[in-house]
């Protein structure tokens, strides 16, 4: 009686069972990704329709959207796109690419398309959507890269939105940092181009020379970066509401002094609210309001010589300023402060060639720090009620005072040194107080004081920090 099998019989049956496993896994392989492939077409389109039916009873602008885009919204439980594009006109979708498992489905009038490919394979995908005068001309799939790069249209400026930076390089422009689905728009015109933004970080990079027909305006609510590539904007003058920041080494931003922007010939005008940085370049006549911010780095401020009364940089109101490596010329005055300003100057320079070169009528304070101020009339004049605090500067007037005081603030003056033509420094109205900690700070040692008894104070142990 047999109690098993024979070794021939059993490595028959491995081999009947292999040879079964060979013809039927190919088969069940297909089935699978058959069901898989029909499941992500199904899920796509069950998708697009949800869409649809969002935008029946909501309105979009036309244009490209990224599905993580959370304008683009849609009840729906199925698998969605986990990366992909809607375009939309006239209120309804044109065609949409969406990413669902590893497939693409192309959705275009109503007709789908389903491919693999390595972009919808990569659950890091980036995609790039280039656009010209906002609409789309290039499609970009990025995959795992953080960067890329597009050639350069001359003549046109480019923003690019959603955390994009970009950079100009061996004659082609470079795409970096790139966060899901991101879109950059060449536009020809600046104007245009600011007009368009929307309320994401828009990065603009000049490729020409710009010359502004009309006043540039950056709306409340809007986060611009402009690189201008050492380039050069001139014309019109420039308003912001909203937050802007310039990269402007070896670029000059000149505008026309317009009389109806400030009795004071400002020509870059932050109103209230605004936020700016400005990073290297040359401008001429900046004016802040309430509530303004501005931070100035490593640039050159000035005024055109025909304009009475203009001030390379003017803070007023709440408005903070602060300059570092700054270099300031002017015919007439070079800084002024109003209102409730702050400001904070340091390791700059200031050359006036008349009238007072630093002025402050307000109720607010100034730090000055490392400075040089080198001004035909006074140096540092206090009008207001201010606590201005210097260290370590040097301070020369040629032709009156060094530093003087007519309100009822106060000067805390710390080291470096102070020369005047009539004195160095002195209080001839108001009744405000100048305290200084060395007799060494007057290169003259001249001061003079109308008050009885004396408000300008010796002493050792002052603080201006």
């Amino acid at each position: 009686m047999r109690k098993g099998f024979t070794l021939v019989e059993l490595l028959a049956v491995i081999v009947i069972l292999a040879v079964l496993a060979l013809i039927t896994t190919p088969i069940l392989l297909n089935v699978i990704e058959s069901s898989i492939k029909s499941t992500a077409l199904n899920s796509a389109e069950g998708y697009v329709r949800a869409v649809s039916n969002y935008l029946i009873m909501n309105e979009l602008s036309d244009g490209l959207y990224s599905v993580l885009d959370n304008n683009i919204k849609a009840e729906y439980t199925g698998t969605g796109p986990s990366n992909g594009s809607i375009t939309i006109k006239k209120g309804d979708i044109e065609s949409a690419n969406l990413c669902i498992n590893k497939y693409s489905i192309d959705y275009i009038d109503g007709v789908s398309s389903i491919s693999e490919n390595d972009y919808c394979k990569d659950t890091n995908n980036k995609t790039l959507i280039i656009k010209k005068n906002n609409e789309q001309v290039k499609k970009v799939y990025i995959g795992n890269s953080t960067n890329t790069s597009i050639e350069k249209e001359e003549g046109t400026n480019i923003v690019c939105n959603n955390g994009v930076t970009i950079k100009e390089e061996d004659g082609k422009i470079k795409i970096e940092n790139i966060l899901g689905n991101s879109e950059c728009n060449f536009n020809s015109n600046l104007e245009d181009t600011i007009n368009n933004i929307d309320n994401t970080k828009n990065n603009i990079l000049l490729l020409s020379d710009i010359e502004l027909e009309n006043t540039l305006t950056i709306k409340e609510g809007k986060d611009v970066v402009i690189d201008l590539n050492q380039k050069n904007l001139s014309g019109y003058f420039l308003e912001v509401i909203g937050n802007l920041k310039v990269n402007g080494k070896n670029s000059n931003v000149t505008f026309d002094n317009h009389d109806e922007v400030s009795s004071r010939g400002a020509s870059f005008h932050l109103q209230k609210n605004a936020n700016v940085i400005l990073n290297g370049g040359t401008y001429n006549g900046i004016i802040t309001e309430d509530n303004s911010n501005i931070i100035i780095n490593d640039s050159v401020l000035k005024c055109r010589n025909d304009v009475k009364d203009c001030y390379p940089i003017m803070v007023s109101g709440n408005s903070i300023a602060t300059l570092e490596k700054v270099s300031v010329t002017s015919s007439g005055k070079a800084f002024g402060i109003y209102g409730n300003g702050q400001a904070t100057i340091k390791n700059s320079n200031f050359n006036c060639i008349s009238d007072n070169c630093v002025w402050d009528n307000s109720a607010g304070t100034l730090q000055i720090y490392n400075t040089t101020i080198d001004a035909y009339g006074y140096g540092i004049k206090n009008d207001g009620i201010s606590i201005i605090k210097i260290k370590d500067n040097t301070i020369l007037s040629s032709a009156y005072i060094g530093i003087e005081m007519r309100g009822i603030g106060s000067f805390n003056i710390c080291d470096g040194s102070i020369t005047g033509y009539e004195k160095d420094f002195g209080i001839t109205a108001g009744e405000g107080y100048i305290y200084y900690n060395s007799e060494n700070i007057l290169k003259n040692g001249t001061k003079s004081d109308v008050n009885n008894p004396t408000h300008i104070i010796l002493n050792d142990n002052l603080t201006c920090e």
